[in-house]
């Protein structure tokens, strides 16, 4: 039984492998983005208000998941919004998850390019760096390889285990004759030689912000990437153990002993790895800062990996191009994820430091948390409106007040970003808005299209063809052309014509040779093209016939050779040929592509493949 059960929880850890690097991530960055916006002392005042500000949101975060799975289980965000607010709040939240996944990329590659610079001193080459890390690491998803979740867990373990020790060796040195002066100088010149952060600051309100990146991680993981809607949300229960032990616990660990070591604010190296120097000396230092590459790089994959199930999911739920929900539609949400990358790599040449990054991902999930609370709130007064159950009203009349204070809430939230800095309000509006203004160009696309297929009268255009003309496009006769002949024969036109063009005149005789000593029941017609071209004399022949025939239709049946072997599929034209994108812009014509495969163990016979 115990074996079983620890089974069961290493398969659930692997399937939600991605949260849990993001998770890691959270732990080791959230501290950083404290310090940076504490003042340029310990900061204490900053980092104690902003702990307390933390563990608030994460409760208020908590509180609103329990309350949504218990209201709409079966819901994401999205969808209370497309229900209840409009398809536009659906997009903005949707715009807002890509973007807080694409930003997580940025915040994972930056872990590992800081880990990276322990070991390297590469700080005039930094920025171009974490681009080209960010568009590395894209390469596997873009080229169709799935990254083992049981390697994404083992990294994000590296980073965990190396925190751990770290921040275990800290408490036995506290424990058991308090930190010295010499440790306390070994971090702080540590943290002094990262770099100082420049600019406009308020030191209390960034920090308080950076404190709430974990409650703002939770209403994003609260929702599951999932196609079955019994998948959509996460168990509460889990989601407290998570945050509330494994990540508060070590942010608010770490939070003591930068203020016992008096490390300083406004520097852009990671704290635990000034800790670690201080406690585990220069070797220590190198293991976590390997620990920490390791981290940020499976969690770069995890949210690359991450992003074509959003994007199949979304489809579903016909926010984005229903055709992206297919399950053979990998190439359009690949190139959606190599957009992704670009995105992420500008945002990084733009946001050059972790607390950046983080303000506009809180930003985006502020703008989820916002919608996601107001959708609730709406739902609350459709049911006031509609029910007329005692106890369904008293529900419906508490969620509405408790969620629109929580909608006021998360625009104060919004606002606090304006004020602490406005061009952080800028990229997150720019951020939100690139991936909003194409969905709502495909949306609006699409409707009209839907518009415009919509039959005013069902009953036109219903009238049968008179009579059904087949025209055979032969260019050798081969085995493929014998069969698109005896399918099309078999389809019984009104008159069959096989068509050829004189592009090669000794060609042209030695298949009217051939076509003679087959004896096909098909006349063969060959036009003549002095210049050589063999497209423009079908279209004028099929046009004629057309004309010719007003009220027929004309079927043009064209042999297509396909295989399943690789070096076959090499030899073998891949592209449409321009005769048949011409004859698609037709009136009255029908296009028939008869297949013929080309199997490893091909026979002679007559056998349908």
């Amino acid at each position: 039984m115990m074996v079983t059960d620890k089974h069961y929880r290493l398969a659930r850890l692997t399937r939600n492998a991605p949260v849990f690097a993001a998770v890691v991530v959270t732990i080791i960055i959230v501290p950083q983005i404290i310090l940076r916006a504490a003042s340029t002392g310990s900061g204490r005042t900053e980092i104690v208000v902003s702990a307390l500000v933390g563990v608030a949101g994460l409760a208020v975060a908590f509180l609103a998941d329990i309350w949504i799975y218990r209201l709409a289980p079966r819901r994401a965000i999205h969808q209370l919004a497309s229900v209840y607010l409009g398809g536009g709040a659906a997009i903005v939240v949707a715009s807002a998850r890509f973007v807080c996944h694409t930003l997580f990329v940025v915040l994972g590659a930056g872990l590992a390019v800081s880990g990276v610079g322990v070991l390297i001193d590469f700080s005039a080459q930094q920025r171009l760096v974490l681009v080209a890390t960010i568009l590395v690491l894209a390469l596997p998803v873009l080229f169709g390889r799935t990254v083992n979740k049981r390697l994404l867990v083992a990294g994000a373990l590296a980073g965990a285990f190396a925190l751990g020790v770290t921040l275990l060796v800290g408490m036995v040195v506290e424990a058991t004759g308090g930190i010295d002066a010499a440790q306390a100088i070994v971090a702080r010149r540590d943290a002094l030689s990262t770099g100082f952060t420049t600019g406009h600051f308020h030191p209390l309100l960034e920090a308080c912000l950076g404190a709430t990146f974990p409650a703002c991680l939770l209403i994003l993981t609260s929702e599951r990437v999932s196609e079955r809607p019994e998948e959509r949300r996460v168990n509460p229960r889990s989601l407290g153990w998570l945050f509330a032990v494994f990540t508060a616990g070590p942010i608010l660990i770490t939070m003591y002993f930068v203020v016992a070591l008096h490390m300083p604010g406004r520097r852009l190296g990671v704290p635990s790895l000034s800790m670690a120097l201080a406690f585990l000396g220069s070797t220590g230092q190198r293991i976590v800062a390997v620990c920490y590459i390791i981290t940020g790089v499976v969690a770069v994959l995890g949210a690359y990996m991450q992003l074509p199930r959003l994007l199949r999911e979304l489809a579903i739920d016909h926010v984005l191009p229903r055709k992206l929900a297919a399950a053979d539609a990998v190439s359009p949400r690949l190139a959606i994820v190599g957009a992704a990358a670009v995105l992420a790599a500008g945002l990084s040449s733009f946001l050059t430091t972790t607390q950046a990054g983080a303000m506009v991902f809180i930003f985006a999930a502020l703008v989820v948390a916002a919608i996601g609370a107001l959708a609730m709130s709406a739902r609350g007064a459709a049911i006031l409106k509609e029910s007329m159950d005692r106890q369904a009203r008293n529900a419906a009349r508490a969620s509405r007040l408790v969620f629109f204070l929580l909608f006021l809430v998360c625009m104060a939230g919004v606002v606090a970003v304006a004020l602490a800095d406005f061009k952080w309000l800028v990229a997150g509006v720019v951020a939100l808005a690139v991936p909003a203004s194409i969905l709502v160009f495909f949306r609006r696309g699409r409707v009209r299209i839907v518009a415009r297929l919509t039959p005013t009268d069902i009953t036109a255009g219903r009238s049968l063809p008179t009579r059904v003309h087949g025209v055979i496009l032969i260019g050798a006769l081969d085995r493929a052309s014998l069969r698109t002949v005896a399918f099309a024969r078999a389809s019984r036109p009104t008159t069959l014509t096989a068509l050829t063009v004189d592009y090669d005149p000794q060609a042209t005789r030695a298949l009217q040779r051939d076509w003679a000593a087959a004896s096909l029941p098909v006349s063969l017609t060959v036009l003549g093209q002095p210049q050589g071209a063999a497209v423009s004399p079908i279209v004028d022949y099929i046009r004629a016939q057309r004309a010719l025939h007003p009220a027929d239709i004309v079927v043009v049946y064209i042999p297509r050779i396909v295989s399943t072997g690789l070096w076959r599929r090499f030899f073998l034209s891949h592209s449409t040929p321009q005769v048949i994108k011409d004859l698609r812009l037709e009136r009255g014509v029908v296009i028939a592509e008869v297949p013929f495969q080309l199997v490893e163990d091909d026979a002679d016979g007559e056998e349908l493949e």
